[in-house]
């Protein structure tokens, strides 16, 4: 989410450089003050183009201008629609947008050509342009002012795009703040699982002894309460036996009749009797009391059975505890397992990336030898210029100079004329019948007046000095050359520019995803750095240049 946050933040700081337009004293132009509905870029740069370069201020050389009192054209043709209503643009290209109509489907077009008035035009929304004097322009001719509409666009979007991915990055910055508590929290519990489950396997194994000595002590009781079975009943019966002796003692004693004869026996038998109750006693005691420890240890082979039961419950619970502990340690291993595998994910990332940057500088360094090359061309084509300039300045020295002495001779000869009429009255022409010089083909005057004249001719000639009269074509050749020299000046300055700016866009796309695969590589640095040493901090930082790319 960072990554493409940063890259989407890089791309409207380009766009936003590309689109910055300067004040100048033409003032902003126009295609910065146009709103146009997506898609219909390639349509308004086809049917614009160049003219979206001129201000609206009339300050400017070259402006759009506002009339008051413009008269709406004639309608476009029947089911076109008016790239006015795409568009929102200053008041000023209002008539323009009038006049031109969006095609759809593009196929329309060459057929409504022909329907077009003077001025009307058609576009498609690829960028196809048919004009009313059946100038055509083909679909997806790439322009300045196609791209600098799309860009602005592109830019209108990556705002919302912008804020969108900034929410989405912290939407995942949470997450994953999130997901590392729980994954602490995971951890935390899965430490505490292992030592309740190693807790659990104490106890269990406490469980089982104490069950096996409760087994064992069981089975004694259970031995020892068939012995005190064994002897409750043999001393039932021996009491029984005492019960029955007494009973005949007693019937005996009744039956015997009192003598004095027979004290010292019932005396006797008083005693035995005495020590048959006695002993009757005694057997008693000893059976209540077998019978109270019977009682007891069969209360406590009840309660041996339920503590068997709970520990039994308790061992299941364990054994599912264990199982759940041990399938979230798969889990929680599987998960260690896939973050194992990021470092070398992000590794090939790197490389890439490196490699995309290595190619980027490759392209640059392409166009920087274009760039040069055409600066060398350049220069020599201004030393050409200058010398061009210079030759034509000389020849336009040499025509005035021409043209001052021709206006010299005029007014010599005007001067001469004048004089003839003023010493002679009649024309020049008629001088020559006074002259009396004879017609062509005759006998030449004397050679020495001939030559006196002749020198005083030549002296007047030199005077005037000689003329070229192809001084006024030289010079219109020489400002033909000029102006093909400045438009090829021109197109070089133009070529250079875009060179530049070719340039100046592959460095400032380089240094962006060069800062951005820095910042990625920065990033896991720094938690690779603080994962491995249990703590600390540690980062990448660019040192010693301004300039990534260096």
């Amino acid at each position: 989410a960072e990554a493409e946050l940063a890259r989407r933040e890089a791309e409207r700081t380009a766009l936003s450089e590309l689109l910055a337009s300067p004040e100048s004293e033409g003032g902003q132009p126009v295609w910065d003050r146009v709103e146009v509905d997506s898609g219909y870029e390639a349509a308004v740069g086809a049917a614009l183009g160049d003219d979206l370069q001129a201000s609206t201020s009339e300050e400017a050389p070259v402006h759009w201008r506002e009339l008051e009192a413009a008269q709406d054209g004639a309608s476009l043709p029947d089911g076109v629609q008016s790239l006015a209503d795409v568009v929102r643009a200053p008041s000023a290209l209002k008539a323009r947008l009038a006049q031109i109509g969006v095609v759809v489907p593009a196929g329309d077009g060459p057929r409504l050509q022909g329907l077009l008035r003077c001025g009307q035009r058609l576009v498609s929304k690829d960028g196809a342009l048919w004009r009313w004097d059946g100038y055509t322009v083909a679909a997806n001719a790439p322009t300045a002012a196609i791209r600098r509409l799309k860009a602005r666009n592109r830019l209108t979007r990556l705002v919302d795009e912008c804020v969108e991915a900034e929410r989405r990055k912290q939407s995942a910055e949470k997450a994953a703040d999130e997901a590392s508590e729980a994954r602490k929290s995971a951890e935390a519990d899965w430490e505490k699982a292992r030592a309740a489950a190693d807790e659990a396997g104490d106890t269990l194994r406490t469980a089982r002894d104490a069950r096996a000595s409760a087994e064992t002590e069981l089975a004694t009781s259970r031995s020892r309460l068939a012995g005190l079975a064994e002897t409750l009943a043999r001393l039932e019966r021996e009491n029984s036996d005492a019960t029955s002796a007494a009973a005949t003692a007693r019937e005996a004693l009744d039956a015997i009749p009192p003598t004095s004869a027979s004290d010292a026996e019932f005396e006797q038998l008083r005693t035995a009797l005495a020590g048959l109750r006695e002993s009757y006693e005694d057997r008693a005691r000893r059976h209540d009391r077998i019978a109270r420890d019977a009682a007891d240890r069969s209360a406590r082979l009840a309660e041996l059975a339920r503590e068997g039961e709970s520990w039994k419950s308790r061992g299941g619970s364990a054994r599912q505890r264990l199982a759940e502990l041990a399938k979230r340690r798969t889990e929680a291993e599987t998960e260690r397992t896939e973050l194992d595998a990021q470092p070398a994910a992000l590794g090939e990332r790197r490389q890439k990336l490196l490699g995309a940057i290595e190619t980027q500088e490759g392209e640059r360094r392409v166009v920087a030898d274009a760039l040069a090359a055409a600066e060398e061309q350049a220069t020599a084509t201004s030393k050409a210029l200058k010398a061009a300039e210079n030759a034509v300045a000389e020849a336009r020295e040499a025509a005035a100079r021409h043209e001052g002495i021709v206006a010299q001779a005029s007014q010599a000869e005007e001067h001469a004329a004048t004089q003839i009429s003023e010493r002679l009255g009649v024309s020049p022409e008629e001088a020559h019948t006074i002259a009396e010089l004879p017609p062509q083909g005759e006998m030449l005057p004397d050679p020495e007046a001939v030559d006196i004249k002749l020198q005083r001719l030549i002296r007047e000639r030199e005077n005037i000095g000689a003329v070229n009269l192809r001084a006024e074509q030289e010079a219109t050749e020489l400002e033909e050359q000029i102006e093909t020299m400045q438009n090829e000046r021109s197109d070089l300055e133009a070529a250079i520019a875009r060179l530049r700016q070719g340039i100046s866009s592959l460095n400032r796309e380089g240094r962006e995803r060069m800062l951005a695969a820095f910042a990625t590589i920065d990033e896991h640095f720094r938690r690779l750095f603080t994962q491995l040493f249990g703590g600390g901090k540690a980062h990448l930082e660019l040192v010693d240049s301004d300039d990534p790319l260096e």
